[in-house]
């Protein structure tokens, strides 16, 4: 019944891998980039950078608008004139009115920036900016990619330990039978069947929780992926050829701390630093700017501006501004020698960042080295109680062998399962640091 179900299950998840869609650990990295939320946010940042940089370098141009205002005056305003200029008395007053209560006007204004050093200084740290954000969507792409590995290699080994597990399992389960069988032939006690029994009880437990594994493992990766949890993933790599495709040459390869995309960010903050200071050395220049003003108006005593045959009387003008600071209490100066302090700490920033990559990639490559050595034990040494493990069945079959001998060689051989799954993760792990420290994820 047990291995019916089994071809059951196996036939259902070729069925439903069938109808789901198969990554490479390539592809999930390439589509973790496109669709991964953390990855989209960096490019929305630096969207947002672009578009800010272009916004400033519209207002060193041109600025131009249009205006137009109409008013009815209810009551015109009053002015008091000497009433002599009118043959009145000295110190009278004439109260007299000026204006017509329909007015209109129309206009149109321009303003040209001709220097400001504030305004050039920040168009160069704003496209400054873009560059760092566009290195900021660099780095959240490693560092999506870094993950989404992680979480692959982690789906495909606890898969790699269902298998292993299953087969256990099957051999175990057909050893039950047989031992019931001489059981009931009275070739062997009934303590030689609970044993076995106990056995297969104990491999049903570790089935269960590797089952739940798989469905966790994967459903970890298609949240870093940003692929819902709902839609289905088949991984499509071979875990013993990505396992042994590993060797020492990888530590020959020559690091290069300026490749680092940390390294690159913290330059490219650096830089921004450098430019806060040219920023306030910019505010002790002058400011002048242009501007163009005409303007048109009419007046009348009814609401007919529509009649083309009234007037209109045209108004022009244009001039340059000229903005000097003079003084203004030191604080220039002082912001001036803050921003420099402010570099210098990023300079020194920088160069901690080189050395403490260069420390992560010393550490990165002897973990690597030892991993490597010691999944090519674990490996040798599940493979020696494979070939144990077979003997003693044999030998068990034979009447050589008790059950209890069976049940030890049993938990010997699932320890080095374990082993050479914790090996072979951990070889994984370091692998993908280092490739991540050489930056070639």
């Amino acid at each position: 019944m047990y291995r019916t179900l089994l071809i059951l299950l196996f036939v259902g998840l070729i069925s439903e891998a069938w109808s789901q869609e198969g990554f490479t650990l390539k592809q999930a990295q390439d589509y973790a980039i496109k669709n991964a939320f953390s990855v989209k946010s960096t490019q929305y940042d630096a969207l947002v950078a672009k578009l800010t940089s272009d916004a400033l370098l519209g207002t060193g141009l041109p600025q131009i608008s249009g205006s137009i205002q109409y008013s009815n005056y209810i009551d015109l305003p009053t002015s008091l004139v000497p009433a002599q200029f009118f043959g009145g008395k000295p110190g009278e007053f004439a109260k007299l009115k000026f204006g017509v209560p329909q007015n209109m006007n129309a206009g149109i204004s321009a303003t040209q920036l001709l220097f400001n050093g504030t305004w050039l200084v920040g168009l160069e740290a704003s496209k400054a900016y873009a560059e760092l954000q566009k290195k900021n969507t660099t780095r959240a792409e490693v560092e999506i990619k870094n993950a989404v590995a992680q979480a692959y290699c982690i789906a495909l080994i606890s898969e790699k330990n269902l298998q292993m597990i299953v087969a256990s399992r099957e051999v175990m389960a057909k050893m039950l039978s047989d031992t019931k069988q001489l059981n009931d032939n009275g070739f062997v006690e009934i303590q030689d069947v609970e044993q076995l029994q106990l056995n297969l009880n104990n491999l049903d437990i570790r089935r269960i929780d590797a089952e739940q594994q798989v469905l966790l493992t994967k459903d970890v990766l298609k949240f870093t992926m940003g692929m819902p949890l709902d839609q289905g993933i088949v991984l499509s790599e071979n875990l013993e050829e990505m396992a042994n495709a590993n060797s020492l040459e990888l530590l020959n390869t020559v690091f290069d701390p300026m490749s680092n995309i940390d390294i690159q960010v913290a330059k490219e903050g650096m830089h921004m630093r450098a430019l806060n200071v040219k920023a306030e050395k910019s505010k002790l220049l002058p400011t002048a700017a242009a501007f163009y003003n005409m303007q048109t108006q009419a007046q009348r005593n009814e609401f007919n501006f529509q009649d083309a045959n009234e007037p209109w009387f045209p108004i022009q003008l244009w001039g340059l501004q000229l903005s000097v600071p003079i003084f203004s209490g030191f604080s220039k100066s002082k912001n001036i020698e803050i921003a420099k302090v402010q570099l210098q700490q990023t300079t020194d920033m920088v160069s901690y960042s080189m050395q403490a990559k260069q420390l992560e990639y010393n550490k990165a490559s002897g973990t690597y080295r030892t991993a490597f050595e010691t999944f090519q034990s674990s490996k040798a040494s599940l493979d020696l109680s494979e070939r144990i493990l077979t003997k003693t069945r044999i030998k068990y079959n034979e009447g050589m062998s008790s059950s209890f001998e069976i049940a030890q060689i049993q938990s010997q051989n699932l320890l080095a399962q374990g082993q050479y799954i914790g090996a072979m993760m951990n070889l994984m792990n370091a692998r993908i640091a280092l490739l991540k420290a050489l930056n070639q994820l």
